[in-house]
């Protein structure tokens, strides 16, 4: 049903809210065990650095625009303005600016944090490098003020900000969203030159040419923040419109993806680092038992290999004459170790360390031939 005025619209059964609420927990919760699991490596290496704390803050404010977000939409955010509930639009309004501010600030931190990464990794190489990441740090922070502080001081009252029909006075909406928009592309610029500049710091390194590209590839992830930087400044525009409680949940959706991803992007390499070096061992492991094993099997008369194989004593009984048909007999007696069996065989026998899966013929011969030559 459609009011008196074309632009505005009623309909209670279209509601996106719900669908943005699951979508923002779902990014929450994923985003928050990548980074868990990074944390994890940095503490258990003893190496948690400036650039960890400040992603767990971001992740923090990732948090509370999820909660923000879902009070939001149990007030009746992403359905039609017309179909809110009167007495909820200033509450609707408060949190929604609470929801700008603090997206804002978590975007940036978790972009800073990426750039302290850097810093690290370039500080003993070119200082241009250096100079180049502090200025992205701090523009990103000189940039990110208006757009944070605007939501509180556009209209007034507050709520004139979200329902466009309250009594009221406001800047005018198309000047925050151009600068918004502005802000927006420039962060997608900054995600670019960070995702880029690991490459000019590995190609001064000392490392195979595929490993480069791996790490590369890992440290470059950036971009598809930058990516979403993209999409969020395009769906700014939605806030200006007149149903901004239907239209600019959208925004709100593509803020948090941007925050979401950039997180992640910055976990990658650190993660990418941990299961390299974790496969690398388990390979190490199971390369070096294969070698044992064989070596225990194949060298077992000839060397101690330290309780690895079932150590038998053979004993022959009589004289062995290669000239006579005398007859012999042989018996076998298996030991724990190799030292148990010399400490417990008679001494007058003939003691041959014979791997585990001999047969009593190989014993047999074996013992026959040792005799043989001792009494040649």
């Amino acid at each position: 049903m459609a009011s008196g005025h074309s632009n505005w619209v009623s309909n209670p059964d279209e509601d996106r809210g719900p669908m943005v609420a699951a979508v923002l927990w779902c990014l929450t919760a994923v985003t928050g065990f990548i980074l868990g699991l990074r944390i994890y490596v940095r503490v258990s290496l003893r190496r948690v650095q400036l650039d960890d704390v400040i992603l767990l803050f971001a992740w923090c404010t990732l948090l509370v625009v999820s909660i923000l977000n879902q009070l939001l939409v149990n007030l009746g955010f992403g359905m039609h303005s017309l179909d809110v509930p009167f007495g909820n639009l200033n509450q609707i309004a408060t949190l929604g600016a609470s929801g700008l501010t603090v997206s804002t600030i978590g975007i940036n931190a978790a972009k800073i944090s990426f750039a302290v990464t850097l810093l690290h990794l370039t500080k003993n190489l070119w200082k241009w490098t250096n100079w180049l990441i502090w200025v992205v740090i701090i523009s990103l922070v000189l940039l990110a003020v208006p757009v944070a502080v605007l939501p509180w001081v556009q209209c007034r009252p507050l709520v004139k900000t979200f329902v466009d029909f309250w009594p009221g006075e406001c800047i005018d909406k198309a000047h925050s969203v151009r600068y918004g928009t502005i802000q927006g592309v420039y962060s997608a610029i900054t995600d670019f030159t960070l995702a880029l500049l690991p490459w000019k710091i590995l190609w001064a390194l000392q490392m195979r040419p595929i490993e480069k590209v791996g790490v590369g590839i890992a440290m470059s992830l950036g971009m598809a923040a930058g990516a979403m930087a993209i999409l969020r400044s395009m769906a700014l525009y939605k806030l200006s419109s007149i149903d901004v409680s239907y239209d600019g949940v959208v925004s709100t959706m593509w803020a948090t993806i941007e925050l979401s991803v950039t997180i992640v992007a910055a976990c990658i390499p650190v993660l990418r680092a941990f299961v390299k070096e974790q496969v690398s061992t388990i390979r190490t492991g199971l390369s070096k038992n294969s070698r044992l094993k064989s070596t225990a099997r194949g060298t077992a008369g000839n060397s101690r290999a330290g309780g690895s194989t079932a150590y038998q004593l053979t004993r022959m009984s009589g004289r062995f004459d290669a000239h006579k048909n005398g007859r012999q007999w042989f018996t076998v007696a298996e030991y724990e170790s190799e030292n148990d069996a010399f400490e417990n065989g008679d001494q007058g026998d003939k003691m041959r360390i014979l791997p585990e899966d001999a047969k009593k013929e190989d014993v047999l011969t074996t013992t026959a031939s040792s005799a043989y030559s001792t009494n040649e």
